[in-house]
């Protein structure tokens, strides 16, 4: 069997990550970004956890993701369920 990495041609991909970033196809990101499969988008404006709040998660209401993952720093931290429950009324 032959294994090799397939090309993915523009699809957006998380390739790494250090304690001060994360990579999306070997691009480094220091801030917040919102990835899916067609870009990475720049205008989610969340200065940091402490600050999330309704309107934050509301904004993914127009993506319909299938799943959402934050990136909380050192510590993993969750957001109230009161904070997404849009998203979970999506489904």
């Amino acid at each position: 069997m032959k294994l090799h990495l397939a090309n993915l041609g523009d699809t957006k991909m998380f390739t790494a990550h250090d304690a001060t970033s994360v990579f999306v196809n070997r691009v480094a990101f220091n801030h917040t970004i919102v990835v899916n499969a067609a870009e990475v988008r720049e205008d989610w404006q969340v200065a940091n956890f402490e600050a999330l709040d309704e309107t934050h998660f509301k904004y993914f209401l127009a993506f319909a993701p299938e799943i959402v993952i934050i990136r909380t720093g050192e510590k993993q931290r969750f957001a109230h369920p009161k904070l997404y429950r849009a998203l979970t009324d999506l489904g």
